[in-house]
């Protein structure tokens, strides 16, 4: 039981006094204390998308898996296209004919239109001059009297007619031989800018038709199967890049200032230790916790055991001004008014006296106190039972007990 009593006194008053052997050990005397704290966080991985397309449609082709590693750029799902294929070849035939259109206005009219036109213009002044003729002799038969006024106004409506149709055509053949109006090729010119932006528009939605991996990654969630209906934005795939994982953990903010990135630390998952670097400081508190939330770099080889969603701890030291003695945790038994006590031999006479002393911090089996102990004082370590104060007792260290 750790003692080493006497023989028991007898009635004689010559017995010598009864003096019991006790194990000690001495108080150590600090001026400051590493406190050990853990703080408890959740994996993540540093990338993660729900994927969905944009637009509604079938699904034709699902090219992935649950579990499946996928690189950026890679095709997972396929939305069927046929009516945009379709819409696409009629758009594309009207912008091929604009762009014709366009390029015949930009040469301008052909000289064999030109010529054509010129026949007209002939034509055109024939047919005047025989219906001023005709309206002449209109005229001196209705100055007679041989004709109804009604047949000379046949001939002057003619006359007017034909000179019209020659006005009309020297217009025409003008424009010819200047060419195209600036005006009207401008016009072609937006026809055709806006049938190809219609164009475009459908490729767009041809693309978007085809969902892409946006990193390197692995599906870990998959709800579309070919032949479903697709509705936009709603996701169908789920990505994580389990290769590059994160550590969130809250801390408190009097103690993430001594976080740094520059430091080296240890994320345990598991139990299991991972080397990890600072990456970031959420600088904003958790509304609940009241703690500050950093983000670690988790090494790479991490990804071999460590899966997003598992929880994960973090060991912070702190060194705190704090002035006190570390003695052994079952050297303190109760005392009065809420303190500890502590039976301390005193070092010249031998005897046991008794320390009131207030409990500062307790680590595993050692607890530091404060109180009216001397800085080289022998603390009781077992059977504090057994002894009352001003007992004289034979102090047993720790190590000769146990040699």
């Amino acid at each position: 039981n750790g003692f080493a009593d006497n023989p028991e006194p007898t009635n004689d008053p010559g017995d010598a006094v009864r003096i019991i052997s006790v194990k000690v050990a001495p108080s150590q005397l600090v001026s400051s204390i590493t406190k050990k704290r853990k703080y408890t966080g959740t994996i993540r991985a540093k990338q993660q998308a729900a994927l969905g397309f944009e637009l509604t449609g079938r699904v034709e082709k699902v090219f992935c898996d649950e579990g499946d590693v996928v690189s950026k750029g890679d095709q997972l799902a396929l939305l069927d296209t046929k009516t945009l294929d379709a819409r696409r070849e009629t758009t594309k035939a009207s912008l091929d004919s604009a762009i014709a259109f366009m390029d015949e206005l930009k040469e301008g009219p052909r000289q064999q239109t030109i010529d054509s036109v010129e026949a007209q213009l002939d034509e055109a002044k024939s047919d005047l001059k025989l219906a001023q003729i005709t309206f002449d002799r209109k005229r001196k038969l209705q100055s007679s009297g041989s004709i109804s006024d009604s047949e000379f106004d046949a001939a002057d409506y003619s006359v007017q007619a034909a000179e019209a149709r020659v006005k009309s055509i020297e217009k025409q053949l003008d424009e010819l031989e200047q060419g195209t109006r600036k005006e009207k090729l401008d016009a072609q010119k937006a026809i055709v800018k806006q049938i190809d932006s219609q164009l475009k528009e459908v490729d767009v939605q041809i693309e978007k038709s085809t969902l892409v991996a946006p990193f390197d990654g692995k599906i870990v969630s998959r709800m579309i199967d070919p032949g479903g209906i697709a509705s936009a934005s709603v996701p169908v795939l789920k990505i994580v890049d389990s290769a590059n994982l994160e550590a969130v953990i809250g801390i408190p903010v009097e103690t993430s200032h001594a976080i740094t990135s520059s430091g080296d630390y240890k994320i345990f998952v598991d139990g299991q230790p991972h080397q990890a670097k600072l990456l970031a400081k959420i600088q904003e508190l958790d509304v609940t916790t009241r703690t500050q939330s950093l983000i670690f770099q988790l090494e790479a080889k991490a990804q071999e055991s460590v899966i997003p969603g598992q929880l994960c701890q973090i060991e912070i030291a702190t060194t705190i001004e704090h002035p006190g003695h570390w003695v052994p945790s079952a050297a303190l038994t109760s005392g009065i008014r809420g303190l500890w006590s502590l039976l301390v031999v005193d070092p010249d006479t031998s005897k046991v006296k008794r320390c009131d002393v207030t409990v500062v911090y307790t680590e595993g089996d050692q607890s530091l106190v404060q109180g009216t102990i001397d800085g080289d004082a022998l603390i009781v370590i077992e059977g504090t039972h057994r002894i009352v104060e001003g007992q004289l007792v034979k102090p047993i260290s720790i190590e000769a007990s146990s040699e």
